[in-house]
């Protein structure tokens, strides 16, 4: 008789192999986003301009109401290579170019043609076009605030850079009033947003 491998390594891949594990968004019955938990490995040796306009497609097809909102991040380390997968994220940004925080990515594998993983977006179209686009206050208005809304106090900071546990004593900017770090000024309110923490 042969003994069965019980690892946990063992039982995730019994689960998932050969599987795409999928998010259904509840709101609109649609996929939000999936990948594949198999490794596929075909012939082709797609280029990433290839790679590209797949990913294109792909959001053509599957997100059409989106594809104008959507402006292609471009990575630094971005270049042809070996890769078995090609990433694309895009950034989603009202019609002002203003960027939004959240990214929609599709990642091509360069063997098969197809695509492995897919991360749509987070917001819908309505929520996109409610986000106000004007400024209500200048840059210069926003600087004159957080000069009179800012103080300093003296904080201990953990020291990531050593290999044995440390802290040093830094002065961090803190609002006059609640002494909690400020995060940024809103630029269509004029208020003064602070760290929670």
């Amino acid at each position: 008789m042969r003994e069965q491998d019980l690892s946990m390594n063992s039982f995730f891949k019994m689960r998932s192999e050969d599987t795409v594990k999928a998010i259904i968004s509840k709101k609109t019955g649609k996929i939000r986003s999936f990948g594949w938990m198999h490794e596929r490995l075909g012939n082709l040796q797609l280029s990433q301009e290839a790679c590209y306009q797949k990913a294109i497609d792909f959001l053509m097809k599957i997100i059409p109401d989106y594809f104008p909102y959507l402006q292609r991040i471009i990575r630094e380390d971005e270049e042809e290579d070996e890769r078995e997968k090609e990433s694309f994220i895009f950034h989603a940004h009202n019609n002002r170019s203003i960027s939004i925080l959240d990214v929609i990515i599709v990642v091509i594998n360069r063997t098969t043609g197809q695509i492995d993983y897919f991360s749509g977006p987070n917001f819908d179209l309505h929520e996109l076009s409610q986000i106000p686009i004007e400024q209500a206050i200048s840059t210069e208005e926003a600087y004159r605030r957080f000069l009179e809304n800012v103080d300093f106090q003296l904080v201990w900071d953990k020291n990531y850079d050593d290999k044995i546990e440390s802290f040093q004593l830094v002065y961090q900017a803190c609002d006059r009033h609640t002494r909690s770090p400020i995060r940024y000024i809103d630029a269509t309110t004029g208020e003064i947003i602070v760290s929670n923490n």
